[in-house]
C-alpha cells in the first residue's frame, strides 16, 4: 500500500541506538508512525550471538515486534517495507508499505545514511539502499 511520507527522522546514539521513524497517515489514524530500530547493542556478547534483530514499532509498544520485515528498500524519495506474517500481525499493517516523499529533503537524506549504516550490521541484511 502506498502512503505519502509525512515526516522522516533518524538518529544514532548510545541511548536510543540506531533508528529511523517514518510518519504517515493510515486508515483511521491521521498521525501514524513506524519506528525501525536496528543494529548493534552496546554489549559485545549480544552482537556476537546475533541477538539484535531489527525492531519495528508503530505508535504504541503493543504494536511492535522483532524480525517482522523481510525487506526494506530505500530509493531516492521512497522507503518500501515488506512485512512478513509476524510483522503484519504485530503491527496490524498490510504486507507492503511504500512510503513516498514529495521530495528527498535533508531529513530523508539523513535517514538514507542511517539505513546505509544499519545494513552493515548482521540484522541489516534485509536492507537494500539504491
Amino acid at each position: 500500500m502506498n502512503y505519502p511520507l509525512k515526516s522522516i527522522q533518524s538518529g544514532d546514539d548510545k541511548m536510543s541506538g540506531i533508528w529511523v521513524s517514518i510518519g504517515f497517515s493510515s486508515e483511521g489514524r491521521e498521525h501514524d508512525v513506524i519506528h525501525i530500530v536496528g543494529g548493534e547493542a552496546t554489549h559485545p556478547t549480544s552482537i556476537q550471538l546475533g541477538m539484535i534483530p531489527i525492531y519495528l514499532e508503530r505508535y504504541d509498544q503493543k504494536l511492535s515486534c522483532y524480525q517482522g520485515a523481510d525487506k526494506i528498500l530505500v530509493e531516492d524519495g521512497s522507503v518500501a517495507v515488506t512485512l512478513n506474517k509476524i510483522g503484519q500481525d504485530a503491527l496490524d499493517l498490510p504486507e507492503t508499505l511504500h512510503f513516498v516523499a514529495a521530495k528527498a529533503d535533508e531529513d530523508f537524506q539523513k535517514a538514507r545514511e542511517i539505513f546505509t549504516k544499519m545494513k552493515t550490521f548482521k540484522s541489516g541484511r534485509i536492507i537494500l539502499v539504491r
